[in-house]
């Protein structure tokens, strides 16, 4: 029922906006403002139930229901069948819990769940207060002089205002920084600050009871609120980190935010494997033209196709992706040759100078780029099936001929034997 469903939803409330441990409330305070407002709107019954039942109307009340049911069926959640069950979409009640559990950030276990919350967002809060200094600064002029010059570039489709607010910035600068001292083997590299906006989006949304959609139409006061609150910035730090963890073996970053080009030239090429698969002609008419797909496949790699997409199709996009886990970065590969074959038509119209421009900056009029973002997925899934289905395919075929080889060799060194001695029973 909707009152139930209010209950639970509720009760996910509670925990993801959980207080810090006393010995943190000090650190934190230094860098923010408290302000107990926003939880004094947060407790209102209407408030609450008014978003779910907007959410009801919006036709998503059955998914929901599944989800709520999955994270309350027993006391360790089955992070696998969560997984299957995200692949599809997750509604925008449980996306932010339900993404942090996917990552690995939230321990599956409920017992466990609030200590683990509270601990993750300590340890940043002591990683900032390490390394978020005036003497940090003077030793990391260079460092601190690229984020705060990508920052105000940071502007996803369709979240510029959000992305504008002074609060929203200064967030951004901190879990900037922090991640690149606390991540020598990664540093920093542009693009990473387009990667942090799509956890910022879920997380303040869920904070204020809100769609993503919805941020820029509030006040800069709730946005500050909810910011200044601490836990949204230091859950998008550590999904963040949950993020890389998973995909370190395939992303193109290597050390010190150095293009990997071997791994760059590795996924540029799975990429036209693919394509060739499920769309021979467009493949053959960009190869015709010469398109090298470095320049539009590099961003598109590095970025997870934050700038291709508008944000609101790009989040629902990540709910598969993050269902992938360890296959992430394989599943984002089938994703791009989706998203060039959506375009084919007019890609195939086009001459060499004109698809570069195209391709690094997709049309997003509303009536070009509002494309089902679920069909995308499907399509990525299917052409997974059929491209290891192919490969599979060439395996037996290889495996075929060689073992033909193998015994025509055989034969023919038979033959030639009694050839050379004719006495010879047959």
């Amino acid at each position: 029922s909707i009152n139930t469903t209010i209950q639970r939803l509720k009760l996910l409330q509670i925990v993801e906006n959980s207080d810090f441990p006393p010995e943190i409330q000090a650190l934190q305070t230094s860098f923010h403002q408290s302000d107990d407002s926003l939880d004094d709107e947060l407790s209102q019954d209407s408030f609450f139930s008014d978003w779910v039942l907007v959410n009801e109307s919006n036709n998503v009340s059955s998914r929901l229901h599944f989800f709520i049911e999955e994270l309350s069926a027993s006391e360790n959640i089955n992070t696998d069948h969560l997984g299957t069950l995200s692949q599809g979409g997750i509604p925008s009640e449980v996306r932010s819990l339900v993404w942090k559990l996917l990552l690995g950030y939230l321990s599956p276990n409920k017992s466990d769940i609030l200590e683990n919350l509270q601990r993750c967002r300590k340890d940043y809060w002591e990683e900032v207060a390490n390394h978020h200094h005036e003497k940090s600064f003077q030793e990391h002029k260079n460092l601190k002089h690229q984020i705060k010059v990508d920052i105000p570039r940071t502007h996803p489709v369709g979240f510029s205002k959000f992305f504008m607010y002074p609060c929203t910035q200064i967030v951004l600068e901190r879990i900037l920084y922090v991640f690149a001292l606390t991540h020598p083997d990664r540093s920093y590299w542009q693009g990473l600050n387009d990667l942090v906006t799509p956890f910022l989006i879920v997380f303040t949304a869920f904070t204020l009871c809100c769609l993503p959609e919805e941020l820029n139409e509030l006040p800069i006061e709730s946005i500050e609120s909810a910011l200044n609150l601490g836990h949204i910035e230091a859950d998008a730090y550590g999904c963040l980190c949950c993020m890389f963890n998973k995909m370190k073996d395939h992303y193109i970053i290597d050390k010190e935010g150095v293009v990997s080009l071997s791994a760059l030239d590795s996924s540029i090429t799975k990429l036209k494997m693919i394509l060739k698969v499920i769309d021979a002609p467009l493949l053959q008419h960009l190869e015709d033209q010469g398109v090298n797909f470095v320049h539009f496949g590099f961003r598109w790699m590095i970025c997870l196709l934050i700038r291709e997409m508008k944000m609101v199709n790009l989040i629902k996009l990540w709910d598969t992706y993050l269902a992938e886990g360890e296959g992430l970065f394989i599943f984002h590969t089938f994703a791009c040759a989706n998203l060039l074959k959506l375009w084919s038509k007019e890609l195939q119209e086009l001459e060499l100078d004109e698809i570069i421009l195209f391709l690094q900056k997709l049309p997003l009029d509303p009536q070009q780029n509002d494309y089902d973002v679920q069909k995308l997925v499907s399509d990525s899934y299917k052409s997974k099936v059929i491209f290891n289905f192919y490969l599979v395919n060439c395996a037996v075929f290889i495996a075929v001929v060689v073992l033909l080889v193998f015994r025509l060799q055989k034969t023919w060194k038979l033959l030639m034997h009694q050839h050379s001695n004719p006495h010879l029973p047959d």
